[in-house]
């Protein structure tokens, strides 16, 4: 099979098994992974650096160094393993093909937007507990004075934002990938490029003293 076979595939194969699966609560997820070792390297970082603004820079620009290093180098070793001898080239389909879906966020923001407007009584003076406690998973507002017409809203805006951040930018940057494979069949795909993305997007903020 070609890289520009290949590519095509891994990025539709990933949309699928978003459709089919979403993203399941027993199965660990990479940005848990990801928080984590934020977490363990702000531990590190914040002690050393204390309250100097310059250390604090330092540190946070280390942080997304390894960050960003890091998946790049397991997007790219995935992607070897496609170039390997059978059997490891169609063991490794399935796991670019999941890596890629876990990016993706469609049906679990499909999902929870409906968990919204699915609990919305018929009546314009029904209860709104329901549908206010489904909205608060997915907003970071306080949610208990909207009335209907504000968590529709609500539900709509996020659904907005999201989708931006879950759908659009993860499938355009599988496509540049699978477009490089196109040009240099040995280079970077749609795993190492996404990889590189979505990791310096997750590592661009501000959490306590540090900026990273």
């Amino acid at each position: 099979m070609t890289s520009e076979t290949m590519g095509g595939l891994l990025v539709l194969g990933a949309a699928l098994l978003d459709q089919l699966i979403g993203d399941p609560r027993r199965i660990l997820h990479p940005v848990v992974v990801m928080g984590w070792s934020i977490r363990q390297l702000r531990h590190w970082v914040e002690p050393w650096a204390g309250d100097d603004p310059m250390k604090l820079r330092i540190g946070g620009g280390l942080i997304t160094l390894i960050l960003v290093l890091g998946s790049v180098l397991t997007g790219w070793c995935l992607e070897r393993l496609l170039w390997l001898p059978s059997p490891w080239q169609w063991i490794s389909i399935p796991v670019l093909a999941l890596s890629l879906a876990s990016t993706l966020a469609a049906r679990s923001l499909r999902d929870s937007v409906l968990a919204v407007v699915n609990a919305l009584p018929s009546a314009a003076a029904g209860d709104l507990e329901l549908a206010r406690r489904n909205l608060s998973w997915i907003v970071g507002r306080d949610v208990q004075s909207l009335d209907r017409e504000g968590l529709l809203r609500a539900a709509a805006e996020t659904a907005s934002e999201n989708a931006v951040d879950g759908v659009f930018a993860p499938l355009f940057w599988m496509g540049i990938g699978a477009l490089l494979w196109m040009v240099m069949p040995s280079g970077p795909g749609p795993p190492t490029v996404l990889q590189s993305h979505l990791r310096k997007k997750m590592s661009g903020k501000r959490t306590s003293v540090i900026v990273y």
